[in-house]
């Protein structure tokens, strides 16, 4: 059987696929005391936007990244199903 070469578009969409699967599973989840471990997770990033102003253009930039449980199992579960479809 042919193996499926592994490119870095692959990779990038398995772990898109993978961290939107876990916050479904968060979303899911969330109401749900017995499973509230799932939603166990740490946030880091710029909390408040960084602002250039140059009086003509005006810049923002931010980015805030929030990873817990689910979504670590969420990558996990689409990069175990990768490998058993391709």
């Amino acid at each position: 059987m042919k193996r499926a070469i592994i490119t870095p578009l692959t990779v990038f969409i398995i772990l898109i696929i993978g961290i939107v699967f876990g916050a479904l599973i968060t979303y899911l989840t969330r109401g749900v005391p017995a499973l509230s471990w799932l939603s166990i997770g740490y946030d880091f990033g710029l909390k408040a936007p960084l602002v250039l102003n140059m009086e003509i253009l005006e810049l923002t930039f931010g980015i805030n990244v929030r990873i817990n449980v689910a979504t670590i199992v969420g990558v996990i579960i689409s990069a175990i199903s990768y490998r058993y479809v391709f």
